[in-house]
């Protein structure tokens, strides 16, 4: 997925339901195809599902056809609860993201601001403190 030029973060937390769902064992396989599916949902477990964060959560609610995250299987006690508990901290975590781009932002701004101050002369300086405090 990360080769792809468009925008994929929403899909990495369905993508991973979906391969851990596609991997349960079955009762008619082999029990080295079972070995082998059981590794594979260990490694899914250790590898990606650790590396998805807020922002992937965050995305994957905004996508509309993702935002009530019926890919999360809410067969068992344990998941039910995650997805009850996934809902109600989105909201802090989009404020807390919507916080932090701000600040970038205005720090963006101040330097922009600054850097623009430097090449005026002192004469043009004043001018524009005069303006801004107005």
């Amino acid at each position: 997925m990360e080769k792809v030029n468009s925008l994929m973060l929403q899909l990495v937390a369905p993508s991973y339901y979906f391969l851990m769902r596609k991997l349960q064992t079955k009762a008619t396989e082999s029990i080295t195809t079972t070995l082998f599916r059981a590794k594979l949902r260990k490694y899914l477990g250790e590898k990606y599902w650790t590396s998805i964060n807020a922002l992937h959560w965050i995305a994957c609610f905004l996508d509309p056809s993702f935002k009530h995250p019926q890919f999360i299987l809410s067969s068992k006690r344990d998941d039910a609860k995650f997805k009850r508990e996934l809902l109600e901290d989105l909201d802090t975590w989009v404020l807390d993201e919507m916080g932090r781009v701000e600040e970038t932002l205005t720090a963006r701004a101040a330097t922009t601001t600054a850097t623009s101050t430097e090449d005026m002369s002192s004469e043009d300086r004043c001018v524009s403190l005069q303006l801004q405090t107005v």
